[in-house]
């Protein structure tokens, strides 16, 4: 097997998809087939009890993983589109080595020719036939037949090269189709994911009139901050079961002078938040930041990362433990870029939030602590975001 074809053998394109639909995604990809499990398993419930109480919760929570489910999807499209927009630019960059090489060849060839053409087109066999002696014209009839020999080889080149550029257009011509497909799909799971927080608004919102659930409301509330509190307690105690350092007050010294975890502005504050519906107040220990940068989130301060989970109401959390007992928490992160225990410099990129989907409010929550008690993070960032 010659080279060239081994190299088109070796050009087999990594990633390929054999439909454009969103279940062959999900099921190529074991964590969003366990959540798709989830809401089969939860769709199946719903159907089973009447419309009340009880199903709209459970409905607000089927929404909120469906959601979860398509932005995972979405990042997956991202993922699959990238790889094959690299492995379409080195079958192009292949395509292009190869034209030279036959450029090259030709060249050769012509070059070549003009030892045996003369000026009138005639080949100048008389020269090697009508030579001196016998010896003299069997040496220089080798000589052409090693020349014409090496011409063919050129021009077999030549036909080898051309059929590996054919054969790598068709390679290409699958991964434009690819790339189109992908986009098509990318737009249609977006399309998906934008409906369905329009219905996870409006089902809160039916949820939140209904005199009758508002106290669940509460309680939906009430539960996901104890579940992020509690995951919280469990980091402060395994950080306080290890060997403490000296306190430095690095960290205290910067209050007033934080870099932003996002770029964007503050849409809620820290502190009490009267719910009208409800006729009640709730305690924000954080605040939300609209995100109007590129949506990468990055670490406050230097530190250590201590917890990575997705908890309902937050999605994808990150705790970082930093020194003298203070924690960053950031939530409601689609991409996360870190691992458990990973050490953080200032500024490092922890993870993404996906600004690509248009028309929807992006935003950070994110808050300070000292110890298990927060603190308010507006007091402790830079006046405006960098």
């Amino acid at each position: 097997m010659s080279r060239i074809v081994l190299l088109v053998l070796l050009l087999v394109p990594i990633l390929s998809i054999s439909s454009t639909s969103k279940n062959i995604i999900i099921e190529s990809n074991n964590e969003l087939m366990i959540l798709k499990k989830e809401l089969d398993k939860e769709k199946d419930e719903l159907k089973k009890i009447d419309q009340s109480k009880t199903s709209l919760v459970i409905k607000l929570r089927n929404i909120e993983k469906e959601i979860r489910l398509n932005e995972n999807v979405l990042h997956e499209i991202n993922r699959r589109y990238n790889l094959v927009k690299e492995s379409r630019a080195e079958v192009i960059e292949k395509i292009d080595i190869l034209n030279n090489d036959i450029s090259k060849l030709i060249k050769e060839i012509k070059k070549g020719n003009i030892y045996f053409v003369d000026n009138r087109g005639v080949l100048n066999l008389k020269l090697l036939i009508f030579s001196n002696s016998y010896h003299e014209m069997i040496k220089n009839l080798e000589i052409l037949e090693k020349a014409n020999l090496n011409m063919k080889q050129k021009v077999n080149q030549i036909v080898e090269k051309k059929q590996a550029i054919d054969n790598l257009n068709k390679i290409l011509v699958e991964k434009e189709k690819e790339l189109e497909d992908l986009k098509k799909l990318k737009w249609d799971v977006i399309k998906e994911l934008q409906n369905e927080k329009v219905l996870y608004q409006q089902t809160l919102a039916v949820l939140d009139a209904d005199k009758r659930n508002k106290q669940s409301y509460l309680d939906i509330l009430t539960s996901r901050y104890e579940d992020l509190n509690k995951r919280f307690l469990e980091v402060e105690k395994e950080s306080k079961n290890q060997p403490q350092k000296p306190v430095s007050n690095g960290f205290a010294k910067l209050k007033g002078g934080l870099d932003w975890p996002v770029k964007g502005k503050i849409v809620e504050h820290y502190g009490v938040k009267y719910v009208e519906a409800l006729k009640t107040e709730v305690f924000n220990k954080g605040i939300k930041i609209q995100v109007q940068g590129d949506g990468f989130v990055r670490s406050v301060y230097d530190g250590v990362v201590k917890y990575i989970d997705w908890i309902k109401g937050y999605g994808n959390l990150i705790i970082i433990s930093h020194e003298d007992n203070y924690y960053t928490i950031y939530a409601n992160i689609d991409d996360v870029m870190v691992q458990n225990g990973q050490k953080v410099k200032k500024g490092d990129k922890i993870g993404i939030i996906d600004v690509d989907i248009q028309d929807v409010q992006h935003y950070l929550y994110f808050e300070i602590r000292k110890n298990n008690n927060a603190l308010n993070p507006e007091e402790w960032l830079k006046k405006e975001a960098a």
